[in-house]
């Protein structure tokens, strides 16, 4: 069994090398903090009662903590024996303003809780990652973007600089034939518990139409070869589940 440890042996390598690149190259790969829940739904309570909680939410972060952004993602392809409703991706640009933001809603944010878990309840599920952008999203946020995870194992002999390599060349490939929008990795740094994967790879879509487009260049334009060519001897990924997002708030400076 991997064991989280792994995890973050990873991760301090990855964020190591990588931040002292970024001190000297603005262009280098950065590591941002990352939130994520998984929730279910109160008794009686569905997406409707949600949107007037995060509508408040919305108003309290603009004066307590502009630079947070968060989308919600509900299952479409997944089949599991783990209840999921819902799930709350939430990133801070830095870890400066992670702190600050968790502090604020600590101190500021009791009613705002009570609120969100009298609707969701996500008691069991809260994960930090130090997320790593592979490709970025070009342009706005989507306001309904298609979100897919999938675990990754790295093989045995594969630093997390190869792995961000492999990634890279294949989101590149997939992006050419435009058959996704963007990607990152997820570290995990907190709560992930005793996993048996080193990380998440996550892939952005911004339309349905966008997903049938990469389904047709992985699966008949030579997607999966090529694919399966740059993974080999690196990293090994389980099968995706895609999940339909709502953007919640775009942080602000």
């Amino acid at each position: 069994m991997k064991s989280f440890v792994k995890g973050i042996t990873a991760l301090l390598g990855v964020s190591v090398i990588w931040m002292q690149g970024a001190q000297a190259d603005d262009s280098a790969v950065k590591a941002t903090p990352l939130e994520l829940y998984a929730c279910s739904w109160q008794e009686g309570k569905g997406m409707d009662d949600l949107d007037k909680v995060t509508h408040r939410f919305n108003k309290w972060s603009d004066k307590n903590q502009k630079g947070y952004s968060a989308w919600t993602i509900t299952p479409q392809f997944r089949s599991s024996d783990t209840p999921f409703h819902l799930g709350w991706i939430g990133a801070w640009a830095d870890g400066a303003t992670m702190g600050a933001g968790m502090q604020a809603y600590r101190d500021k944010g009791q009613d705002l809780a009570a609120a969100f878990a009298d609707v969701v309840d996500c008691s069991d599920s809260h994960g930090l990652f130090s997320s790593v952008i592979v490709n970025a999203p070009k342009g706005e946020p989507s306001k309904n973007p298609l979100v897919q995870f999938s675990s990754c194992t790295m093989d045995d002999d594969a630093s997390s600089e190869d792995a961000y390599a492999a990634h890279k060349a294949a989101s590149d490939f997939m992006i050419s034939k435009g058959g996704m929008s963007a990607a990152w990795l997820l570290w995990p740094v907190l709560g992930a518990g005793d996993i048996e994967f080193d990380y998440y790879s996550v892939v952005a879509y911004e339309s349905y139409a966008q997903l049938g487009q990469g389904f047709e260049a992985y699966s008949n334009d030579g997607g999966w070869q090529k694919i399966n060519d740059i993974m080999k001897g690196v990293v090994s990924c389980d099968e995706p589940r895609l999940y339909d997002g709502k953007l919640v708030r775009v942080g602000s400076n």
